[in-house]
């Protein structure tokens, strides 16, 4: 494929139309002979040795040529570009000032013509927005009586452990006074049983002592008479 062919390709493939593309192509015509001309040359040109001079002098001639004519291309390729761009510019505005006007229109007859559906619309639009305020009033009812049944529990239930606190207090008192109470009563029978003991020994005591003076006594076989071993004869 020839460097025309790939031109006409490349005009094919974004599908512009006839007038287009021979304008494209006229702007370019003389570059393409000349690219295909130094095409050929250049595949002629082979230096494989130092002595080759002319040759290399003809290679230098030939870039420096496709080189001014490579960047005369560029900047007409700039030029065409910038021209469509300003043109696509103008284009865009003058249809942005058409669909300025024509929309405002274009909206006004579509609420002529759905006029009932419109209304309809309104009305359920109405009817949605009542029925969502309902609901969040609803809603809104239902938190603050949720609200204010976990406010009353929670103060019943701080009464509850405030009560059970307190009849924790007083038990653990009664235990006290309890445990005190017994300690008292445990301290006195153990006295009590101490002074028993005692009075025991002393009975006792006091019982042995009498029986032995009695033992000690002496009677007289004559006339019944008890002597103690104290008594003088």
């Amino acid at each position: 494929m020839n460097i025309k062919s790939k031109a006409d390709a490349v005009i094919k493939a974004n599908d512009l139309s006839v007038t287009k593309t021979k304008n494209i192509l006229k702007e370019f015509q003389d570059y393409f002979s000349i690219a295909e001309e130094w095409e050929k040359k250049a595949k002629a040109i082979v230096v494989t040795d130092a002595s080759q001079v002319a040759d290399m002098k003809l290679a230098r001639i030939g870039r420096l040529a496709l080189k001014e004519k490579r960047v005369t291309i560029e900047k007409r390729r700039k030029a065409l570009k910038s021209s469509l761009l300003r043109e696509g510019k103008a284009i865009d505005g003058i249809a942005n000032v058409l669909k300025a006007i024509i929309m405002p229109i274009e909206e006004h007859l579509d609420k002529q013509e759905h006029f009932v559906e419109k209304q309809e619309e309104a009305k359920q639009a109405l009817i949605a927005a009542e029925v969502e305020k309902r609901m969040n009033e609803e809603r809104l009812t239902k938190e603050k009586e949720e609200h204010e049944k976990n406010a009353k529990l929670e103060t019943e239930n701080k009464k509850l452990r405030e009560e059970q606190a307190e009849l924790n207090r007083i038990a653990a008192k009664k235990e006290a006074q309890v445990k005190t109470l017994l300690a008292e009563e445990a301290t006195a029978r153990l006295k009590a049983q101490r002074e028993t003991n005692k009075a025991k020994c002393i009975a006792e005591k006091k019982e042995k002592e009498l029986k032995a003076e009695i033992a000690s006594l002496i009677t007289c076989p004559k006339c019944g008479h008890k002597f103690t071993k104290e008594d003088p004869f």
